[in-house]
């Protein structure tokens, strides 16, 4: 997949957290039981997650959040379990990470959110928000990687440090 052994352990990291992990965290939605997609309280997509265009998943987001189920008013889906909001923009209307990245609306119907793109995001993700995942976890912003993910709540040893400690990565 073409990423740095660095690259693949703040992946498998927040994958792991996050509770979405192996080829099925790809397809996992809020609610969903560990390793078992479309098993949410939200109800299940109209196909798999890795399988929607981004036009798809947006919609399918916007379904999730009003869902008068969804008592977490949160769209998180996939691997990285990202909101409509981080990917499309504030309520999907643009300025969001896939704008970052330089993907445009008009290529949303051909772009499919599939575990490579799935991946990609995650670590422009974090590079934007808490650091370079190949450089030094000295230098991660902590207070930012438990805002992105917030399973992740690291306790590093000394309480009052804000940094990440190395021995996580």
């Amino acid at each position: 997949s073409g990423e740095s052994p660095r690259e693949k352990a703040v992946l498998d990291l927040i994958s792991k957290r996050e509770g979405v992990s192996g080829d099925a965290g790809y397809d996992m939605i809020l609610g969903d039981s560990p390793g078992k997609p479309g098993t949410s309280i939200l109800g299940k997509p109209p196909k798999p997650i890795s399988q929607m265009t981004l036009n798809e998943l947006k919609d399918w987001q916007t379904k999730m959040l009003n869902n008068p189920n969804n008592k977490w008013n949160s769209s998180a889906v996939g691997s990285g379990q990202f909101v409509r909001d981080t990917l499309f923009g504030r309520g999907g209307k643009g300025g969001g990470l896939l704008d970052k990245m330089g993907i445009k609306p008009e290529d949303y119907d051909k772009i499919k959110f599939d575990a490579q793109l799935q991946r990609k995001v995650t670590l422009e993700n974090f590079r934007q928000n808490v650091g370079d995942p190949n450089g030094d976890p000295s230098s991660w912003n902590f207070k930012h990687l438990g805002k992105q993910w917030q399973s992740i709540q690291f306790h590093p040893v000394d309480r009052k440090s804000t940094r990440l400690n190395s021995s996580h990565v």
